[in-house]
């Protein structure tokens, strides 16, 4: 009987290896895409800044690769304007989930949603100086690198 059991324990550890196993990488592929084509729409204004919300090998994480420039200890993206200057963001959304693009003071709330595969476009007067958060305020599985960007407005 004891070596009945020890081969039926040697069974379940090898069943609860390979079950945590494959849960293992279903969480780690949880918000991962494969290598994705920009949508229609996705190109950097003249004279403005394209900003690309992805999850995928190759444009990176967060926001234009924010993990890969150290966010969140490093603010990224870093847009420098100077003060009076029309500002034009073109943000595409290459992830499988929801983003958003918010700058505080400039474009705030939850109407600057951008669902996958769409492409929106925000422009607004830089009228007042200082250092303004880039930021996505939809939770999401890659968000710690989409909290940190940073729009300077130098006089």
């Amino acid at each position: 009987m004891g070596q009945n059991r020890k081969i039926l324990l040697g069974i379940i550890i090898v069943a609860i290896v390979g079950a945590a196993s494959v849960a293992g990488l279903y969480l780690f592929s949880l918000g991962k895409t494969e290598t994705v084509s920009l949508p229609a729409g996705c190109v950097k204004p003249s004279n403005g800044f394209l900003v690309i919300a992805s999850d995928d090998a190759t444009y990176g994480t967060g926001y234009n690769n924010s993990k890969g420039h150290g966010a969140p200890n490093n603010p990224w993206p870093l847009i420098t304007v100077t003060q009076g200057t029309n500002v034009t963001i073109t943000v595409c959304n290459i992830d499988v989930q929801a983003h958003s693009f918010n700058i505080i003071y400039y474009l705030p709330g939850a109407a600057n949603t951008i669902a996958p595969g769409q492409v929106q476009t925000f422009s607004f007067m830089a009228n007042v100086t200082g250092s303004f958060v880039i930021f996505c305020e939809v939770p999401c599985s890659i968000h710690p690198f989409m909290e940190d960007g940073l729009l300077e407005v130098t006089a």
